[in-house]
Parts: C-alpha cells; sequence; structure tokens
C-alpha cells in the first residue's frame, strides 16, 4: 500500500526509520550553541509572568490615552452644542413677527436635537470621569505585580538578573513601577552610575511612586559610597511616602528594612520587619530576614541566648510557610542552626542548599558550608552585590 509520494517499494517501517534519522542529522547539524539557545527558548514561566506584566502596562498607558483623546473630543462637542443654541436664540432675536412664527417650529425642533446632545455629552462625560478614575486607582497595582521580579532578598543569579533586565529593558518610557524595578536589580550588579540616571527620570515625572524611587535611589548612593547625598534622598523618600497609596506601605516598608539592615540599622530593620510579618504576600521574606538579622547578631559583642533562640524560631517558621523549600530556605535554616552551634544540621541544611542552586548562590553555599567546617562565623550580607 503506497504512503502518500513514496515509491511503492519503500515500506512505511522504512519511512519512519529515514524520519529519525533525519531528525538525528539535524540536531548534530545544530550543534551545541543552537540547541541552548533552543533550549532558552523555552521562557521560565516567572519571566512569561514578567513579561505579562510589562505588556498590561503598554496597553493601560494607552487606554489611559484613549480616555484623554474622547474626554477632548467631548469638550469640544459640548462647546459646539452650547455655540449653536446661543446662535439660535440670537438668530431668534433678529426675526421680526411673521419669521418667528414660520421659524419657530424649526426652532424647536432644532433646540431640542442641541438638549438631547447636551444631555447625551454630559453623561459622557460622567462615564469617563468614571473610568478615569477606575484607571488611576488600578495604577498603583502596576508597581505590586512587578515587585515579585525585583529580587526582594538579593538571592537570584547573574543569568537571572539579565534575563528580568532584557524585558524591563523594553517597558513603556512612562512604566515608572518597571524602571524602579530595573533600578533594584541593576543595583545587585554593580551597575551604580547607570541606576542612579534611570531612577532620575522616575523622581522627574513627580509620580505618587516618588519614595519607592527616593529610598531605591538612597540605597545606590550608600553604595557609591555618597553618604551625605544617600542620607539625603532617605530624609526625602521619608517626606514623600504620605503622597504613597496605601496598598504600597508594604513594599516601602520592606526596601527601609532591607535598606536600614545593610547599613547596620539593626533596630529600624527589625521593627519594619517585624510589622510585615503580618502581611500575607511578604511573611516568607520578613521571617528569613528577620531570621538573618538575628543570625548576624550572634558573635557581635553583646549577644544573648535570646538571638540564638530567635534565629532559629524565624528560619523555622519560613521554612514551614515554603511550601516547597528554596535553596535559600534551606541556605537560612543552615546559617540559624550554625548560629545555634548546631553542627549536624547546619550541615545538612547546606547540603541540601547546594543542591537546589547553581551558579552565584551555590559559591555561597560552598562559602557558608566552609565556614561551619571551621567553625567560623558566618554573616549574611544585605546588599548581596554580585560585581564587586
Amino acid at each position: 500500500m503506497p504512503h502518500g509520494n513514496l515509491p511503492h517499494h519503500f515500506p512505511l517501517r522504512k519511512s519512519r526509520l529515514f524520519i529519525l534519522w533525519a531528525i538525528l542529522v539535524t540536531l548534530v547539524a545544530a550543534g551545541p550553541g543552537d540547541q541552548l539557545a533552543q533550549a532558552r527558548c523555552q521562557v521560565a514561566p516567572e519571566l512569561a509572568a514578567l513579561d505579562q506584566i510589562r505588556i498590561g502596562y503598554k496597553e493601560a498607558i494607552q487606554k489611559r490615552q484613549e480616555i484623554y483623546r474622547k474626554q477632548i473630543e467631548n469638550q469640544r462637542m459640548m462647546q459646539y452644542t452650547i455655540h449653536e443654541v446661543r446662535a439660535l436664540n440670537r438668530a431668534m432675536e433678529r426675526a421680526d413677527g411673521i419669521q418667528v412664527l414660520m421659524s419657530m417650529n424649526l426652532y424647536r425642533a432644532a433646540a431640542q436635537v442641541s438638549q438631547r446632545r447636551y444631555i447625551e455629552l454630559v453623561q459622557k462625560a460622567a462615564r469617563l470621569d468614571t473610568e478615569f478614575k477606575k484607571w488611576q486607582t488600578a495604577w498603583p497595582d502596576f508597581m505590586e505585580r512587578y515587585w515579585a521580579h525585583s529580587d526582594l532578598e538579593r538571592t537570584l543569579d547573574r543569568q537571572q538578573i539579565e534575563d528580568r533586565l532584557k524585558i524591563l529593558a523594553t517597558a513603556d518610557p512612562e512604566d515608572s513601577p518597571a524602571t524602579i524595578t530595573y533600578v533594584l536589580l541593576i543595583e545587585r550588579l554593580g551597575r551604580f552610575n547607570e541606576g542612579l540616571a534611570r531612577i532620575e527620570t522616575v523622581i522627574s515625572m513627580h509620580t505618587s511612586l516618588d519614595a519607592i524611587a527616593l529610598l531605591a535611589k538612597s540605597s545606590l548612593l550608600r553604595l557609591s559610597l555618597r553618604d551625605n547625598d544617600a542620607r539625603i534622598a532617605y530624609y526625602q523618600a521619608d517626606q514623600m511616602v504620605k503622597w504613597l497609596p496605601e496598598k504600597l506601605m508594604p513594599v516601602y516598608r520592606f526596601l527601609r528594612a532591607r535598606l536600614a539592615a545593610s547599613i547596620g540599622d539593626r533596630d529600624l530593620a527589625q521593627k519594619e520587619w517585624q510589622a510585615l510579618t503580618r502581611i500575607r504576600t511578604l511573611e516568607l521574606e520578613t521571617h528569613r530576614g528577620l531570621a538573618l538579622l538575628h543570625c548576624n547578631r550572634v558573635g557581635s559583642n553583646g549577644y544573648s541566648r535570646y538571638e540564638v533562640k530567635e534565629a532559629v524560631k524565624q528560619a523555622s517558621i519560613a521554612m514551614d510557610l515554603d511550601p516547597e523549600p528554596t535553596w535559600f530556605s534551606h541556605f537560612v535554616m543552615s546559617m540559624a542552626y550554625h548560629a545555634a552551634d548546631q553542627k549536624v544540621q547546619a550541615i545538612e541544611q547546606v547540603q541540601e542548599a547546594k543542591q537546589k542552586s547553581k551558579e552565584d548562590s551555590l559559591a555561597l553555599c560552598v562559602q557558608l558550608e566552609k565556614s561551619i567546617q571551621n567553625g567560623k562565623v558566618f554573616r549574611w550580607d544585605f546588599r548581596n552585590v554580585l560585581n564587586r
């Protein structure tokens, strides 16, 4: 039985073998580089989610522009209708008695049309105003959505950061939440000057996100060893926080805590993170932050057993909150056990972390493991800049 355009003597089984052979030849010819490129085409779900946020913001900007255009068009039509009615009134005033009687019916009809049109335009203006208010209310949601991709705990590897930066680089110029997220990420790569230039564009827009942008600027200035300028930016952020939408306060407080922890202001960091443990979307990260804060205190002058107990307690809570513990959950747990001088458990946890980590995070796990084996203190760097 013939199969497709194959000759009668070409059996189906052989044709399948031929196809398999052709695929194998193609893969070999492609080479390892092309195969790697094909593998990278399978975009990770989190990157696809980030790209959808970027696209969503562009669509929101277009929607806002459409609302503006309709509002302007509506105002013009309303002005035209008012002028039209006034013109009819003036015409009636100038007309004599006979003309008045003759044109009365026409005037009434025209006035009714103009009146109906005016009422419709007023109703349309009200709808547009409602639509615009809805857009304004939804706008802060974008910072909330981007926030999950900003590397809250400074744990992403270099390639993971670069993948996110490629997507964020194509965001709309007006997308200030995307720019803030971009800046928070490139800080990890040590690109402080670029970060400062980009964050200034956000601050110059004078949006309700100025407090968050100024905190990001303060962090960059600290890392650039410009402490006085960093203090000024921090003070400005504190003044601008009253304009920040309420739903974004957790974002501001988390950044504030992380910045405080990075400069050694442990009391402020603990206060802010402790308050955020009640926020469901941030409880995992805040418990890990508190655990690391207590771990860093162990070994310093005047520390107490309370720090050790709290380190283990907070790390254990974080582990319980993580449905599928990541390398970082195991890493934090290992640090807590190391602080409590429980070497066996600390080694066990850091080995789990090593199995789930790669690249930069794997290097951190190796450093921690060496510290445990040598009985040396290991402290977490809340800045964790990669290019230093």
